[in-house]
């Protein structure tokens, strides 16, 4: 008991100074801590070692620290800048994956070691963006959401690692269990929200912070053991927990409870994680470290900057991001350490690369503007110009999209009208079903034909009643994708011109589609990316469907106008005849 407690004190300590280190360096506390755990751990002086209290508080700790990036996910911001920010996420992890997968095939590593590389590399470090990002990001509330789209991410990834061994008869049975497990633990997710919703404030108005501490951590612990009782990592139960006290009234007093906790905890996990560091593989392969670091940085800085600006987010402010976000962190230590059955020592690589990369973050911001400016110094004036209307396009496209935005207000509306449509039908069908149960009590037993034909003629009658406005509602969501993108610059198209996009449109889009099927096989990428071409074919489907359109438009156009001219001087009621019909 005396060793353990000594233990935890030079641990606490120790904490405390690799924080202080950090932050006289500028850097996050986590580099700090994962330096000293390095440096006191079994592997270099042996001053702490991995005691069964140190290693049950490292794991708290892990808990913690992901219920807290759960207290910080607001789904307003997410909904204001839902579109915007997937697309960032998404651009920017395909992008630093592919160039981190790529790389460590390259060198030699096996493939489910390039999958969880590329995985943990691609994911910035939400705590360090947090530190560094003060009083210097001008779009942080769409940083924070990307962030947040990366945190959901790596849930993900941590949620499929114990399966990534099994073979590929058992996948689809691993999955639909994984997504049973996690319907269950989302019901408790709702009557806990439910649950709390009441008790929370309460607690706020009486200011009764021990409650709220007490209230916080319950669920935390209760939701963690939940999702791994039914076969689920803990740290998704810890991140939903996280979200259910976000979402209550008073979030800000939970957070400011709360927080001071959490960090103590997690300090313990980082230090942990850097007393495992293994520094004789360290010192073994500074290569593959420093080439994987390099490439982490590059990846992460072009495909921020890049994707940023593509939607619509100002040049400078864009490079800017771009160095926000070059950070490895919390996330992508809890998954090299899940991730120890496979292959080489991912906790060392990765833990080497979060210390480097936090360097660099920090470099990289004290120097925002002269590195911002000699990118852009780099980039020829047409080249800039060609850039520039595509940012503004794509920014345009984006904003139809969002709340306020011409597809988004049809959307909500026709999808209002379809929801209605479709109950409609579902109550038609109800009845009808509810006719021919009659039909099969004793008392009707002689009308049972004739109650069955009604029951049948009512919900055929319902269907072809609802059909036409389900169709009608649908097609003007076809158009309204359709105009978002193809009258972002041309509001007012010719019927023409309007055939000639809409035919090319389909065009590009099948081509690139089978092109991009071809470059994600030639680099043999993991089956997900080819996932995404289904957004080409359904964007070439609105396109056919709108090309069709057009062409009945010209159709009817022509035939106006050659009635019109052959009812010139007629009796005239021909052409009235045919022009009624028509329109």
């Amino acid at each position: 008991m005396a060793d353990q407690l000594f233990s935890l004190g030079v641990a606490i300590l120790l904490s405390l100074v690799g924080s202080v280190i950090a932050l006289r360096l500028k850097l996050h506390p986590i580099a700090g801590l994962l330096l000293l755990g390095l440096v006191a751990g079994p592997g270099v002086l042996g001053i702490v070692q991995q005691s069964d209290m140190i290693t049950f508080l490292a794991e708290v700790g892990a808990i913690l620290l992901i219920f807290g990036i759960g207290l910080e996910v607001d789904p307003h911001t997410m909904l204001n800048k839902g579109l915007r920010a997937i697309v960032v996420a998404v651009l920017k992890l395909a992008i630093v994956f592919t160039i981190v997968y790529e790389t460590s095939l390259l060198m030699g590593l096996g493939l489910m070691e390039s999958l969880l590389l590329g995985s943990m590399l691609s994911i910035t470090s939400t705590a360090i963006y947090a530190m560094m990002s003060k009083g210097v990001s001008n779009e942080k509330d769409l940083l924070v959401t990307v962030l947040i789209i990366e945190d959901i991410f790596s849930i993900f990834v941590l949620a499929m690692i114990p399966g990534l061994g099994h073979v590929d008869a058992g996948q689809l049975g691993a999955l639909f269990s994984m997504a049973v497990s996690f319907l269950i633990l989302v019901g408790g997710y709702l009557a806990a929200r439910e649950v709390l919703r009441l008790a929370v404030p309460f607690f706020i108005e009486s200011g009764n912070k021990e409650s709220i501490l007490y209230t916080s951590l319950a669920l935390c612990f209760i939701l963690s053991f939940g999702a791994e009782a039914v076969g689920l990592a803990a740290a998704i139960g810890a991140f939903l927990a996280g979200n259910v006290m976000a979402s209550l009234r008073g979030q800000e007093e939970v957070n400011n409870t709360v927080k001071p906790f959490t960090s103590i905890f997690s300090s313990f996990f980082f230090l942990s994680v850097g007393m495992s560091l293994n520094p004789q593989w360290i010192m073994a392969n500074p290569v593959e470290i420093a080439v994987l670091s390099l490439v982490c940085i590059f990846g992460k800085y072009f495909g921020t900057a890049s994707a940023m600006y593509f939607m619509g987010v100002e040049s400078t402010a864009a490079l800017g991001a771009g160095a926000l976000m070059l950070s490895t962190g919390e996330f992508s230590l809890l998954i090299a350490k899940e991730s120890a059955a496979y292959g080489m020592d991912m906790t060392s690589l990765v833990g080497s690369i979060v210390f480097i990369t936090a360097i660099f973050s920090s470099i990289s911001i004290n120097n925002m503007a002269l590195i911002s400016s000699s990118i852009e110094r780099l980039i020829p004036a047409n080249t800039k110009t060609s850039l520039r209307r595509v940012s503004r396009y794509m920014s345009q496209v984006a904003g139809a999209f969002e709340p306020g935005g011409t597809f988004h207000t049809v959307f909500v509306k026709e999808l209002g009208r379809i929801g209605t449509s479709l109950m409609n039908v579902v109550i038609y069908v109800a009845f009808a079903l509810f006719l021919v149960r009659v039909g099969e009590l004793g008392i009707a037993a002689g009308y049972s034909m004739w109650i069955e034909m009604l029951a049948a003629i009512l919900a055929l009658a319902g269907i072809a009643y609802e059909a036409p406005k389900f169709f009608k509602s649908a097609m003007q969501i076809t158009h309204g994708i359709s105009r978002a993108f193809l009258y972002a610059e041309a509001p007012y198209e010719d019927l023409d011109r309007k055939m000639m996009t809409r035919s090319v449109a389909v065009v590009l889009l099948l081509v690139a589609s089978v092109g991009l099927a071809f470059v994600f096989s030639l680099l043999m990428l993991p089956r997900v990316f080819f996932y995404f071409l289904f957004v080409f074919y359904i964007l070439a489907g609105v396109f056919f469907v709108e090309t069709i359109m057009t062409a009945g438009e010209i159709f009817k156009r022509k035939l106006k106008e050659k009635v019109h001219r052959e009812g010139r001087g007629a009796g005239g009621l021909k052409t009235m005849l045919i022009n009624f019909i028509l329109d």
